[in-house]
């Protein structure tokens, strides 16, 4: 079950990351785009934020399954 849960956590976490370094460029780094969606810009702001704290946490951890299987990593 835990191996299964960190394989879940993974995947999303890639498909994530995928999407991120695309965007983050657009919205963080845009002024044009900033001021045409600023509460997208807010909102990815955010999420932004949240990514990064979450990615330091996980960095700081050496094992696997104790960073994947943390309470509320699956959603």
């Amino acid at each position: 079950l835990k191996l299964r849960t960190v394989d879940s956590v993974l995947t999303v976490w890639q498909k994530v990351q995928r999407n991120w370094c695309r965007l983050e460029p657009i919205f963080m780094l845009s002024d044009d785009i900033r001021s045409q969606l600023p509460e997208d810009s807010k909102r990815f702001e955010a999420l932004d934020a949240e990514w990064k704290d979450l990615m330091l946490d996980a960095s700081q951890l050496s094992n696997a399954v104790e960073i994947c299987c943390a309470e509320g990593r699956e959603e």
